[in-house]
C-alpha cells in the first residue's frame, strides 16, 4: 500500500470526510482519496487503501491554546472531560482516533482544534454576563465552533473575488449551523457560544433559546436534565419543526406542507437575522458567503437568506464548498513525521 503525508478525519455531528495528502503543500487541494458519507465512520475508515504517517482528527471541545497537538493519555482525558459540551461531535471522534490507532499503530495521531480559529476573539465577544465566579472558576465564555470551515471562506473568498475582502460574512450551513464575521482574514464575532447549541436554527439542534424554557422543563415540568439535554442537541431544529432533517426534503415539501414552509421560513429568517447582527462588529458588510452542505447545496436558502437583506446595500454572494480538511491539515502540519 501507498505511504501517504497525512490522513485528515473530519467527523461531524452527522458526517464524516476523510481527505489523504501525499505531499507538503498545503496550500493545495487534497490530492489521493477522499470519502464522504452520511453517518458511516466503518465504510469511511475502510476505504482508505493507503498507510499515513500521521492522522489529524478534527476535535471540536477541549482546546489547550495549541491550535493542534499530539494525541496522548492527557490530551484525550481533557478531551472526555469536555466531550458533554458537544456530545454529537466528541464521542464520535474519539471513536475514529481509537479505530485509526487500531489500523495505523505507528502513525502519529493528532488533534486539530475547531476552536481555535476563534481563539483571538474580542472580550465584548466572548463575555456573558454571568457571574464572575462562574466566568473564572468555570471558564463559563463563548468558545466557538465550525472555526476550519469559517478560516478556509476566510481565504478562499478573496480568491475567488480576485480582490481582498474586508467585511465577511461566512455562513456555514450543515448539520450544524453557525455565522461569524470576519475583518480583514480575522473573526471578530460567531454566532456559536460556549456550545454547539447556541446560535442558528439546525438539524436537530435548537439554536438559541431562552435559558429560562431549559429551567422551566426541568423544575416546574419535571423533566429529567439528561432528557432535555439529549431533546435540545437530538430532537430539535429542523425535526422538531418540519419532522426531517432533510433540508432538500422540506424544500420540496414547502408549497403544500404549511409545517415545512414554516419550517422553511424560520431556518432561513434565523441565518438572515444573525448575519444583519454581524455586520454591526464590521461596520458593514461587503461579502456573504456561504459553505457547508446546505449552504453550499441550496440555492433557494442562499436566495431567501439574502432577500432579507437588501436593505444593507449592494453584496456579494459566494456558495463555496466547504474544505475544512485542508485548514486541519495546516494546522497539523508541524507534527507530520518527516520521511
Amino acid at each position: 500500500m501507498e505511504t501517504l503525508t497525512l490522513l485528515c478525519v473530519n467527523t461531524g455531528s452527522t458526517s464524516v470526510r476523510i481527505r489523504a495528502f501525499s505531499g507538503t503543500d498545503f496550500e493545495r487541494a487534497p490530492a489521493a482519496a477522499h470519502f464522504s458519507g452520511a453517518n458511516d465512520l466503518t465504510a469511511a475508515l475502510d476505504s482508505i487503501d493507503l498507510i499515513p504517517r500521521a492522522v489529524v482528527h478534527r476535535i471540536v471541545t477541549g482546546f489547550s491554546g495549541d491550535d493542534a497537538e499530539q494525541l496522548s493519555p492527557p490530551v484525550r482525558s481533557r478531551i472526555e472531560h469536555h466531550a458533554p459540551m458537544a456530545p454529537l461531535h466528541v464521542a464520535r471522534a474519539l471513536e475514529a482516533l481509537d479505530r485509526c490507532t487500531a489500523r495505523w499503530p505507528k502513525a502519529v495521531q493528532i488533534a486539530a482544534y475547531d476552536s481555535a480559529y476563534f481563539k483571538d476573539l474580542p472580550a465584548r465577544a466572548v463575555t456573558f454576563a454571568v457571574p464572575r465566579a462562574w466566568r473564572e472558576r468555570f471558564g463559563i465564555r463563548k468558545i466557538g465552533y465550525h472555526g476550519f470551515s469559517h478560516e478556509y471562506i476566510a481565504r478562499r473568498a478573496p480568491q475567488l473575488l480576485d480582490k481582498s475582502v474586508e467585511r465577511l460574512i461566512s455562513v456555514h450551513l450543515g448539520g450544524g449551523a453557525s455565522a461569524s464575521a470576519i475583518l480583514r482574514g480575522c473573526a471578530v464575532e460567531t454566532t456559536m457560544g460556549f456550545t454547539p447549541l447556541e446560535g442558528l436554527i439546525m438539524e436537530t439542534r435548537v439554536g438559541s433559546l431562552d435559558p429560562g424554557v431549559v429551567l422551566h422543563l426541568i423544575r416546574r415540568c419535571g423533566v429529567d436534565a439528561a432528557e432535555v439535554e439529549h431533546q435540545l442537541s437530538n430532537a430539535s431544529g429542523m425535526v422538531a419543526l418540519a419532522g426531517t432533517a432533510d433540508m432538500l426534503a422540506v424544500e420540496a415539501r414547502r408549497k403544500d406542507d404549511p409545517g415545512a414552509a414554516l419550517a422553511f421560513e424560520l431556518y432561513c429568517y434565523a441565518v438572515s437575522r444573525a448575519i444583519a447582527a454581524l455586520a454591526v462588529p464590521l461596520h458593514g458588510i461587503d461579502v456573504v458567503a456561504f459553505t457547508g452542505a446546505i449552504g453550499f447545496g441550496s440555492a433557494a436558502v442562499r436566495e431567501t437568506v439574502t432577500r432579507d437583506l437588501t436593505w444593507l446595500g449592494s453584496l456579494a454572494v459566494l456558495a463555496i464548498e466547504p474544505e475544512e480538511e485542508l485548514m486541519m491539515a495546516r494546522a497539523a502540519a508541524s507534527l507530520v513525521p518527516t520521511p
